[in-house]
């Protein structure tokens, strides 16, 4: 705990290096997440709509196999017995060329001539071009290798925004620490306050993150919780300095 306070109170620069350290460790946390549901949901229902709805010709841009053909696979995300759980819709029909978009939910549709893809209300509309085949098969492998490039690519795009949340979000509480160091009517360097906001916030969040295992979360005790370490943290430093 000393060389905490001492590297605090001494140390050089805000404290970056272990901003961006803890950034990581929670990129890799979420992607093992990610990777942990998609190897145990999303792999497995991806094949079983492939099992449900191949296999699938496509010729000059329309579906010739099968036709005039109605086939539907709800995926559900979480608990199936949660009423409120989040769902996702594939469905095929092959007698018709399109759809009312108006009436559709969360989902991917397949009409004779177009795929429709549903997400937040939006829908996108791609026509069928060219001639293609997809037999049916076990497709776990290509699934696998689709998670893992999305993974990369959310990994890295997701560290660096979440890097620049992590430094507003720092920055932030170092700016409150003024309020707090007033009522010491003690002074501190602003990279002191750096230095002591960064550690106060991965602390809060290791111990939050914990928390929200059990169900707990809470912004406003997150944030007084923050606050609550650097007074204690700063009150020391203006004991020493006394």
């Amino acid at each position: 705990m000393e060389r905490i306070f001492n590297y605090i109170a001494r140390g050089k620069g805000w404290g970056i290096k272990w901003l961006l350290l803890f950034t990581l460790v929670v990129t890799v946390v979420y992607a093992a997440g990610i990777r942990s549901v998609g190897n145990r949901t999303l792999v497995p229902a991806a094949q079983e709509v492939a099992d449900r709805f191949l296999p699938i010709r496509v010729e000059e841009g329309i579906v010739v196999e099968p036709t005039d053909t109605v086939k539907n696979y709800t995926l559900v995300l979480g608990d199936e017995n949660d009423a409120d759980a989040e769902t996702i819709e594939f469905v095929m029909n092959t007698g018709v060329d399109s759809l009312n978009t108006e009436e559709l939910d969360n989902g991917l549709y397949l009409t004779r001539k177009a795929i429709y893809t549903v997400v937040g209300g939006k829908t996108e509309i791609r026509k069928l071009e060219s001639s293609f085949y997809l037999p049916q098969g076990d497709y776990t492998d290509v699934f696998n290798s689709i998670l893992n490039q999305t993974i990369i690519f959310f990994g890295i795009f997701g560290y660096m925004i979440l890097f620049a949340f992590y430094l507003l979000a720092v920055m932030f509480y170092a700016c409150c620490s003024y309020a707090v160091s007033a009522l010491m009517k003690k002074k501190f360097e602003f990279d002191l306050r750096m230095r002591l906001s960064v550690l106060a916030f991965i602390a809060t969040y290791a111990v939050f993150g914990l928390l929200g295992l059990f169900g707990f979360s809470s912004k406003i005790i997150f944030f007084v919780a923050v606050l609550a370490l650097q007074g204690l943290i700063l009150k020391d430093f203006a004991e020493e300095r006394a």
